[in-house]
């Protein structure tokens, strides 16, 4: 879930560019109220971020996590402009970004979630969900499976993650006809990708 205000976790992980407001203590303990009600009372939750989004219109939590709700609940046009109003509010905000891109994706917009997770990756080229949801795009929707396993690999270096993504990489591999790497610290050739590999289930979350 998004946080409660404008500001990330760490003001450190900010570009100097961006001038980003403290929430007011109230709108901090309304966020954590709703943000509690998210699974236990979706549908409230939902009201509690409505009004929030009136009260506080220049924060960008309320805004991203009614979004997700109105995902949820399977409300796409309503998501995809709770989001976007998030992603105006929160610029540096790679979470906020990867979310609407999933929504975006989702809705059938697939260049425009592409250029969603490209907006995530431009600020924190290290978060590794948007290389994993910008892989399931590329793979499933655009039909790029060169780059889709770049985003693979990457988002499994930054993770660690063995299954599935470690099936979808060798499937994808085996399409594109690349070789794995070869292990470190041998002179071993480099195995072959295989002639055909049974793709791991993924997708986005």
């Amino acid at each position: 879930t998004a946080g409660p205000a404008t500001a990330p976790a760490s003001a450190s992980t900010v570009p100097p560019a961006y001038d980003i407001p403290r929430p007011p203590a109230r709108a901090t303990s309304d966020y954590t109220r709703a943000l509690a009600l998210m699974r236990s009372d979706p549908t409230q939750a939902m009201l509690e971020f409505q009004v929030m989004t009136q009260s506080y219109p220049e924060l960008s939590g309320p805004y991203a996590n009614l979004g997700i709700l109105y995902r949820n609940a399977n409300q796409l046009a309503e998501a995809e402009a709770a989001l976007a109003k998030a992603a105006e509010r929160a610029a540096w905000g790679a979470q906020t970004w990867t979310e609407y891109g999933v929504t975006l994706r989702q809705a059938g917009k697939f260049q425009e979630a592409r250029a969603a997770y490209g907006k995530a990756l431009q600020v924190n080229p290290s978060y590794a969900p948007a290389h994993r949801n910008l892989g399931v795009l590329l793979d499933l929707f655009l039909d790029d499976p060169v780059n889709a396993q770049s985003e693979f690999e990457t988002y499994k270096s930054l993770t660690g993650e063995d299954k599935p993504v470690s099936g979808w990489i060798a499937e994808l591999r085996a399409r594109n006809r690349v070789a794995a790497p070869r292990p470190a610290g041998t002179d071993a050739p480099a195995e072959e990708a295989p002639e055909q590999e049974t793709p791991a289930q993924g997708g986005a979350t």
